[in-house]
């Protein structure tokens, strides 16, 4: 068994086609940037666009208020290129649409390698409960900022 660490993922030393990991980054200040649809959006598109791309192997992506939690696979590129990517595109994106130039997103972010199917799970039902647990929905299936490619169940209430 290898011990993998962040470090390795982020300079892009870990990188084999099967291997899944649970990515989070947070927007600038932790501004509420996501409760418009409009600048949602941008990042659900670019997301998806890395997926019918072939840039990354998505499961899901959930979208909150503030940050964003996804759980990939990585295909040719390596995370730090693909954060890079849907960071540098969406904030250009998303200043372009606000008028302004700033920073969007905080710098870096973090991850977590998948271990087993087990772990995959719970981490699927945690992006699921998320905007359960903020008091956005009260249900995973109202959200609406959710990019998801599998069949996936969650926590069904409030709670």
């Amino acid at each position: 068994m290898h011990d993998f660490h962040s470090r390795d993922l982020r300079s892009g030393r870990f990188h084999e086609t099967g291997n899944y990991v649970f990515v989070t980054t947070n927007l600038h200040n932790r501004v509420p940037l996501f409760n418009e649809r409009r600048f949602a959006q941008i990042v659900l598109n670019a997301i998806g666009w890395l997926e019918d791309n072939r840039k990354i192997d998505l499961i899901i992506a959930v979208l909150m208020p503030n940050h964003l939690h996804m759980i990939l696979g990585l295909e040719e590129n390596s995370l730090e290129k693909v954060m890079h990517s849907l960071k540098s595109f969406t904030s250009n994106q998303i200043n372009k649409e606000r008028g302004f130039r700033g920073t969007v997103w905080q710098s870096g972010y973090f991850e977590k390698i998948i271990r087993g199917e087990g772990h995959m799970r719970e981490l699927i039902s945690y992006c699921l409960a998320n905007p359960v647990k903020a008091g956005l929905v009260d249900t995973w299936e109202e959200y609406p900022y959710f990019v998801r490619r599998i069949d996936v169940e969650g926590p069904t209430h409030r709670g």
